[in-house]
């Protein structure tokens, strides 16, 4: 069972990306948090630094690698869930892991300049979205 979440934070490392033989891809990712407190002298700490270990597959593993890096703050929309396994020693093992549904850079901090860039698609569908080349319009003024 796993439970929606939104996680608040910055990126521990790179992102790792994982492409298998089928053409399935993946990013895991660590995302670190904590609670900021400010101190009677007017300076700030961080107390209970979580690990959070984070998840996500295909187009949105590529745009993640990407776009994003060491450091980055970012929020992250998932599920969260605990998984367990048993270690080499035989030992029971688990923790809680975020499958991302949306990831996005935090602008709290500072500005973020973001702009579209262009990726390849597989589809030979047109991409609606797309900006039409200049001799596409054949004249035509806008």
């Amino acid at each position: 069972m796993s439970t929606a979440i939104t996680i608040v934070g910055n990126l521990a490392k790179d992102p790792e990306i994982i492409a298998k033989d089928n053409g399935f891809r993946l990013a895991k990712l660590t995302v670190m948090t904590s609670k900021s407190k400010k101190n009677a002298d007017g300076t700030w700490s961080n107390e209970g630094t979580t690990a959070w270990s984070c998840t996500a597959f295909d187009k949105l593993a590529d745009h993640i690698q990407t776009s994003l890096k060491k450091g980055d703050p970012v929020i992250v929309i998932g599920e969260v869930a605990y998984n367990s396994w048993t270690d080499k020693e035989g030992k029971p093992a688990g923790r809680m892991e975020v499958t991302i549904k949306e990831i996005a850079m935090s602008l709290k901090r500072f500005p973020v300049n973001g702009r579209r860039i262009e990726v390849a698609t597989p589809s030979s569908q047109p991409d609606p979205w797309e900006t039409p080349k200049e001799d596409s319009w054949s004249g035509v003024p806008f």
